[in-house]
């Protein structure tokens, strides 16, 4: 039997008795209710411009706590020196005008502008049996070749493509000082009053194998791009949020990154994107050997998914391991249903994988929507002890059968 299936039932049934409590004694106090654990604790990404005349757009207002969304380099700076600050003060009233929903934002600084692009040739080793080169054919246009390893040593083209430039190649050496100019106008202006944005992720999924930082390694990223932006973001006095380091990518391989170029205290946020709870565990593991402690731990992506249940299997698993491990900041963990919306169109991208469906919650987005209003207002804590027959493991997989209960308000 799973446990998980009856958890709605019986959060509805333990929870109302709180929330009544605690509603009445705000009313009695003249105090209005706080933002919620689980609000704060719940985003998604790219939410439609509060602006805009997207119907529905008001959709998840008080289901969730936060945006995340790009702020391309390409549309700030479209050539050298030609900044748009029209475009940024755009972003700042988008900053103001989602506060005013009771949203908090989170902006991502990408990817690279079209005239900084790296078109050296080069190879780069995936694996130790796999590696992508990228040449220029005798007309001078691109051609990408992926190669494996043969079991006597020799080099197998498995492919030949010609691929499309674009944003998500990196930026060529020689431009660092360029994003380091992006990165600190883009930051000085939201970290400052009236938005005080707090929180900054650079880049998104730099992996070789994501699609979203192409033909170039690990080490160039953290060298081109993210030291220099952190540093830049900590002199600022904000908080970095690591871009997102995806499932193509191994946790080992992500704390080895950290190592190698002693990055550890340039992460405010350590953020993954489509982990389960074990890569929770083996970062924290790793912080405190390294004496760090207790870290934050954001997934900023998470979902994309058409199963109904996704949200209702895995929000409870992820608070229920927060509250057992040191939550004693707001900000410390996050979790972001990727993503906000799509059209009611089985042609759509995203469809029948996002929180808005054309004008209408999705099955996510009303799941979302109950385990929310369950789980505020106020503080949440552990309700214990709770036991069952036959006992139940820690629940940290999705796949195993789990019961959770909680103290709101």
């Amino acid at each position: 039997m799973n446990f998980c299936r009856f958890l709605p039932l019986f959060c509805a049934l333990f929870c109302a008795l709180h929330t009544q409590t605690f509603a009445t004694l705000s009313e009695a106090e003249g105090e209005s209710p706080q933002r919620s654990m689980i609000l704060n604790f719940t985003g998604t990404c790219q939410l439609p411009d509060p602006d805009s005349s997207i119907p529905g757009k008001d959709l998840l207002d008080g289901v969730v706590g936060w945006d995340r969304n790009d702020l391309h380099w390409s549309k700030l700076e479209p050539e050298p020196g030609q900044w748009r600050q029209e475009e940024l003060e755009k972003w700042g009233q988008r900053v103001l005008e989602l506060r005013s929903h009771g949203i908090e934002f989170l902006p991502i600084l990408c990817y690279s502008a079209p005239w900084a692009i790296d078109q050296t040739p080069r190879t780069l080793a995936i694996s130790k049996d796999k590696r992508v080169t990228l040449s220029r054919d005798a007309n001078g246009g691109f051609l990408e070749t992926t190669q494996f390893r043969q079991h006597d040593g020799t080099w197998e083209t498995i492919k030949t493509r010609v691929p499309k430039l674009r944003n998500r190649w990196p930026f060529a050496s020689e431009y660092v000082a360029a994003w380091e100019n992006y990165v600190r106008r883009v930051v000085t202006f939201l970290s400052s009053p009236p938005y005080n944005v707090k929180y900054f992720q650079i880049w998104n999924e730099a992996h070789p194998e994501s699609g979203f930082y192409d033909y170039t390694s690990l080490d160039d990223y953290m060298i081109r791009v993210h030291l220099p932006a952190a540093k830049i973001i900590h002199e600022q006095g904000a908080k970095v949020v690591y871009g997102g380091w995806p499932c193509c990518g191994s946790i080992r391989g992500y704390i080895s990154l950290l190592d190698r170029h002693d990055a550890w205290k340039t992460v405010d946020v350590h953020d993954m994107h489509y982990f389960p709870l074990s890569a929770f565990e083996a970062i924290q593991s790793a912080a405190r050997k390294r004496g760090l402690g207790s870290v934050a731990i954001w997934q900023t992506e998470f979902g994309w998914s058409k199963n109904p249940s996704s949200v209702g299997n895995a929000w409870p698993r992820f608070l229920d391991w927060a509250l057992r491990n040191q939550w004693d900041s707001p900000d410390k963990y996050k979790i972001f249903w990727f993503a906000a919306r799509t059209p009611d169109d089985p042609k759509s991208y995203g469809y029948q994988r996002t929180l808005i469906q054309g004008n209408e919650l999705s099955p996510h987005g009303l799941s979302l929507k109950t385990i929310v209003a369950l789980l505020s207002p106020g503080d949440l804590s552990l309700y214990e002890p709770v036991v069952s027959s036959p006992a139940l493991g820690d629940g940290y997989s999705e796949h195993s059968s789990a019961l959770y209960a909680f103290r709101v308000g």
